[in-house]
């Protein structure tokens, strides 16, 4: 089974300049667009995943949930800050549910568990079964139970990669991973789209992208880029694209050529 990961950004879906803002013309245009893409396309495997924006972001820095909680403050402000994705995910969830999209919802809460950050405990299986069943899983980034700093927050970004290694290991041929957001691509300070970027120049790459303006707990650019730099070990290639674009998802769910970045092994 060949399989795609396709990740509506945060900045794609919300407007991150305005805490808890949605912009639900846009997610319905970007789902629409998926739809048409599956029914001209039916053997299209697809676990789409999102962003947060500018809701679980926000609560995130306020409340340092990415380090964990000693407190019971800190404790509240997990619970605050996945609450503040889950508002989210419905919200997506509903439109997907509007237009009679076969989407299955899964919470990365309920399927991993962290210890001081690094995953001990992961369950893809039910994501598989959902994948069998022809239907596309939902995931997104949220806060995982931490067993020893209590809690921390793993990004859509993240899971991605860690799903694309247990699918590969599955015998899955991962096509690519992609991601849409409000933007062309990765820019350089100059403002200038990066068209590729492999192994050979990563990191030199991450040292002159332009820093994001808007709160980002995971990592922004940087965290895309290094999480694509493994997979790509494993020849799998990632895209990062403008989803604003209207066409512009049907387009490369169909196998049509985008601008971007390109993000692989050489």
């Amino acid at each position: 089974m060949n399989v795609t990961l396709f990740k509506l950004g945060g900045s794609l879906i919300t407007d991150k300049s305005k805490p808890y803002t949605a912009r639900p013309q846009i997610i319905h245009r970007v789902l629409l667009e998926i739809k048409s893409a599956l029914q001209k396309k039916p053997d299209i495997n697809l676990v789409l995943g999102h962003g947060a924006g500018s809701f679980a972001h926000q609560s995130a820095k306020k409340f340092g949930t990415i380090d964990g909680f000693n407190n019971d403050k800190g404790k509240f402000g997990a619970c605050f800050v996945h609450a503040d994705a889950m508002k989210l995910h419905e919200i997506v969830l509903e439109e997907c549910m509007k237009l009679k999209l076969p989407i299955f919802s899964l919470q990365p809460a309920s399927f991993l568990l962290t210890k001081n950050k690094k995953v001990y405990f992961a369950n893809f299986e039910i994501l598989e079964a959902v994948l069998k069943k022809k239907m596309i899983p939902l995931i997104f980034g949220d806060v995982i139970i931490d067993t020893q700093i209590g809690a921390t927050i793993y990004s859509t970004d993240k899971l991605f990669s860690m799903l694309a290694n247990y699918l590969q290991d599955k015998n899955y041929a991962v096509n690519q991973i992609i991601h849409s957001g409000h933007y062309k691509g990765i820019y350089d300070q100059n403002g200038k789209v990066i068209k590729k970027i492999t192994k050979q120049n990563y990191l030199q790459v991450l040292n002159t992208i332009k820093p994001s303006i808007h709160a980002d707990v995971t990592g922004a650019m940087e965290g895309k880029i290094k999480e694509a730099i493994k997979v790509a070990e494993r020849g799998i290639k990632t895209l990062i694209t403008d989803g604003s674009k209207t066409g512009q998802i049907a387009d490369v769910l169909l196998g049509k050529r985008a601008a971007g970045t390109t993000i692989s092994k050489d």
